[in-house]
């Protein structure tokens, strides 16, 4: 058990009990596949055990599968079980194409555009009217393989590459030799969004949703921060997290209530929206949200991404975590009574 989410794991064990459900632990590496058969992690007592147990009905894979062996324990385990977490079927450039087709949540979108070539990518500034942008795969996770590029003004044909705490300034020949090195397969061009915070640092808010029954979510949120020089702020590289409304009230002042409602509203509305482009009902998900302010002095959300996995963080949000895993179990017996039985 991860240290690290062992106050989620043990919110989860309380909450089984509430609502009579045998909950247990496991990796793929427990999965025994010939004897069809889990070592699986209980707890009995106030103590932790391991032993034998059968496949059950119903498995949460909260953590993506990496790795063949992985993704073929799931494939196995999804024959004698229901899984339901799965990928969302939309890429980054397929998810702006989607929301920008429509009005309803088009503003928030960060300007987007595919890049196949070194052309593509000196192209983009000109496109977007920009001095910088982000280079990124529209399949990448986590924060990696990201690379800001910034056009110097003062040095014609001159640019300066950025990944994290790396800077190079390079001229147009040796930006062609940096992409040949690093292939633009499945990239997309961003403008950059200032989201960061008085510090320098850059944030964003992850909004994590999750599914209570087929109609109704449940959501909670909470900043990501990262290290002044880095590029993003995952978690995952080094970042932190601050109480929500404790974090807003410090950088925005007076107006940190506008900006907290308009995240609960999009919390709120934009997870049934989002839905309508998926082929199968999401779990849970995670809306990684930039804050700009504007030239007239107004913040702008900017939604950077939705990711499926968001892992087991609800212990970050506002509301600790507690009414994720209320909504989780409650998830688990509408999936029980829908497709079980």
């Amino acid at each position: 058990m991860p240290q690290n989410k062992k106050g989620v794991y043990y919110s989860m064990l309380y909450m089984a009990q509430s609502y009579d459900i045998n909950l247990f632990f496991f990796t793929p590496e427990d999965f025994q596949d010939e004897c069809e058969c889990i070592h699986a992690l209980f707890f009995e007592s106030g103590k932790t055990i391991r032993k034998l147990t059968t496949i059950p009905l119903l498995i949460d894979n909260h953590i993506y599968p990496y790795g063949r062996k992985s993704i073929e324990c799931y494939k196995k385990l999804g024959e004698y079980a229901y899984i339901p977490r799965h990928k969302l079927g939309l890429n980054k450039l397929e998810q702006y194409r989607k929301i920008t087709s429509e009005n309803k949540f088009s503003h928030l979108m960060v300007p987007t555009l595919e890049v196949t070539c070194c052309s593509d990518v000196i192209g983009a500034f000109e496109i977007f009217g920009a001095n910088e942008i982000i280079v990124k795969s529209y399949r990448g996770n986590q924060g990696k393989g990201i690379v800001k590029i910034e056009k110097l003004q003062n040095r014609k044909g001159n640019y300066i590459i950025s990944s994290n705490n790396d800077l190079s300034e390079v001229d147009v020949s040796r930006l062609q030799d940096f992409f040949r090195q690093h292939p633009l397969k499945n990239h997309i061009a961003q403008t950059v969004v200032n989201s960061r915070t008085l510090r320098g640092e850059p944030f964003d808010v992850r909004i994590r949703v999750q599914r209570r029954n087929g109609n109704e979510h449940y959501f909670d949120m909470y900043p990501r921060i990262g290290g002044v020089g880095k590029i993003t702020s995952n978690i995952h590289t080094g970042g932190y997290s601050l109480p929500i409304k404790t974090f807003l009230q410090w950088e925005y002042g007076q107006a940190w209530w506008n900006i907290y409602t308009k995240l609960e509203r999009l919390g709120a509305e934009f997870p049934t929206y989002f839905q309508r482009f998926l082929n199968q009902p999401f779990f849970d998900l995670g809306l990684d949200v930039g804050i700009e302010k504007n030239s007239d002095a107004n913040f702008q959300l900017c939604l950077f991404e939705i990711n499926s996995f968001p892992g087991a963080s609800g212990n970050l949000g506002e509301k600790t975590g507690v009414g994720t895993v209320t909504a989780t179990f409650e998830y688990y017996h509408y999936l029980y009574d829908c497709f079980i039985l």
